[in-house]
């Protein structure tokens, strides 16, 4: 799985998870070594669920440019 916007490169992995849940699209979570972690701040936002248990979110902040 590989990520880009506007050329720049986001997130890159071979090793992907896939989350099937009824009625809902396929999730995929890529593993944080995988992704531009420099671009990522933390976001407030935490939610539970069964299959995901305590789960904590970041935000990517980047320029429209792709600087």
């Amino acid at each position: 799985v590989r990520i880009v916007f506007n050329g720049q490169e986001l997130a890159n992995t071979n090793r992907p998870r896939f989350l099937f849940e009824t009625s809902l699209r396929r999730r995929t979570y890529i593993p944080v070594v995988d992704c531009r972690m420099d671009l990522l701040t933390p976001s407030k936002l935490t939610t539970q669920c069964p299959y995901k248990v305590g789960i904590s979110y970041t935000r990517m902040t980047l320029n429209v440019d792709g600087s």
